[in-house]
């Protein structure tokens, strides 16, 4: 785990000296998930996000989006004896392209590589977590002041995060600080 921020500690040190060809931004805000526990009802609960991305153009239009970001997963797991929360936290390294579509607003889409830091079931026990998940996600980014912009996305994780723990799906919205 040191190796890989290590690696993303190098990487925007590098990005910050090529200003003049990257975006970088610093990311804040909620996201609302739900997920499907076997012999239970979840309830979806709110988490949050924050962290650095950064976008490396490829082309005129295309551009490779990652960056680090920290990321709450929670959800409220109902039986018909107790109700608890199941709380998952990861780092999350976005792996997407985008397509900048105007110069305040783009899409994009691809995979972010979870890899799980911590996890808490309350009572009962998360076994066999998965250390590192990849859900699809897609969204949008745009700007509303020069220095300020949002990111809206939706992410889909098909399989198990942990025993009996799986098709995890979020909302979300992040508050951006570019420094371009």
């Amino acid at each position: 785990m040191k190796n890989i921020l290590s690696l993303f500690a190098v990487l925007f040190t590098l990005t910050a000296s090529a200003a003049n060809y990257t975006d970088m931004a610093l990311e804040v805000g909620f996201r609302h998930q739900n997920g499907d526990v076997a012999g239970a009802e979840t309830n979806a609960k709110l988490g949050y996000q924050f962290g650095l991305t950064a976008t490396f153009p490829m082309a005129e239009k295309m551009s490779f989006r990652s960056g680090l970001l920290y990321t709450q997963k929670n959800i409220e797991v109902e039986t018909t004896v107790i109700t608890q929360d199941y709380k998952f936290t990861y780092v999350e390294i976005p792996l997407t392209a985008l397509f900048k579509f105007a110069d305040y607003g783009a899409v994009y889409g691809g995979l972010n590589l979870s890899l799980n830091l911590d996890d808490d079931c309350g009572t009962a026990t998360c076994s066999d977590v998965e250390s590192l998940t990849t859900p699809i996600v897609v969204g949008a980014t745009f700007k509303f002041a020069p220095q300020m912009g949002g990111n809206l996305y939706i992410e889909k994780l098909s399989g198990d995060i942990a025993n009996n723990v799986k098709d995890f799906t979020a909302v979300g919205a992040n508050l951006m600080i570019t420094f371009d």
